[in-house]
């Protein structure tokens, strides 16, 4: 039976499209080790994580996954 509390209003095509492309990368940057994805603490707001072993993102573009078109 699911969990009421573990329901997402918002649009399914989007959260979607941004899971499957983090996960993705994941998958693209990870020769060995672990990929881990899920979501923590389901209270305002909720937090959606892909975690890895592999390679990483340079801190100097971490912000830029954020940004819908970034050069």
């Amino acid at each position: 039976m699911p969990d009421e509390s573990a329901y997402v209003f918002s649009d399914k095509e989007k959260v979607c499209a941004i899971l499957i492309n983090l996960i993705k990368n994941a998958i693209k940057f990870t020769d060995s080790g672990k990929i881990e994805f899920g979501y923590r603490d389901f209270s305002d707001p909720a937090e959606f994580y892909v975690q890895d072993t592999g390679t990483g993102i340079p801190a100097a573009r971490q912000q830029a996954i954020f940004e819908r078109f970034a050069k």
